[in-house]
């Protein structure tokens, strides 16, 4: 699912929708994240001060959890980008959130280390 690149050119590759290994990824400052989705679609991320990212998902009585969203993020200063898979829709939209009100107006922890004073740069190629 995804591949991040840490400023000590060693690279780390991430798991599954269903389970991404984020937690299990060193703490190194990141150079780049890419995210390779079903789609065909990828998404680079670089120059940020820090990432993360969510799996939101739902629970439908019967059949258990069911993942609908991939939530990108990446700190800069005050501001965090939310770029925003829609997993049934297949389409990306994107927000902007205060430092803290990250998801649903409240803050989100699992935050991974950048590149302070970087150029940002978001991609979908």
């Amino acid at each position: 699912m995804f591949k991040t690149f840490f400023t000590d050119s060693t690279i780390y590759s991430g798991g599954e929708y269903y389970d991404s290994k984020w937690n299990d990824m060193p703490h190194k400052p990141i150079q780049k994240l890419e995210y390779k989705f079903v789609n065909g679609k990828t998404v680079i991320m670089e120059g940020y001060d820090n990432y993360n990212h969510l799996v939101e998902k739902v629970n439908i009585l019967g059949k258990g959890e069911i993942n609908t969203k991939i939530i990108l993020m990446a700190r800069n200063k005050e501001d965090v980008l939310l770029l925003i898979y829609n997993i049934r829709q297949k389409r990306f939209d994107y927000d902007v959130a205060d430092v803290g009100k990250e998801w649903k107006n409240k803050p989100v922890t699992g935050w991974k280390k950048g590149i302070e004073d970087g150029k940002p740069k978001c991609q979908i190629i």
